[in-house]
């Protein structure tokens, strides 16, 4: 390994967009992880349970809130 890869990758910006990503990731679970949840709750819900679109959105809301 040279000299110049071996300071790209000390190179603060790398470090930068680790901690960039990392926090994108978190927040992209934070916020995809309760939505998946009520999706996969209405695909397996008895039919007729969700039966409009209201009912869902109050779920979304009721769900966000208790966290």
């Amino acid at each position: 390994m040279s000299q110049d890869s071996l300071s790209a990758l000390v190179n603060p910006s790398v470090f930068n967009e680790l901690i960039a990503g990392s926090v994108g990731g978190a927040a992209q679970v934070l916020v995809g992880q309760p939505l998946d949840t009520i999706k996969t709750r209405a695909q397996i819900a008895p039919k007729g349970m969700f039966v409009s679109d209201f009912i869902i959105h109050s779920l979304v809301y009721t769900d966000l809130l208790s966290i």
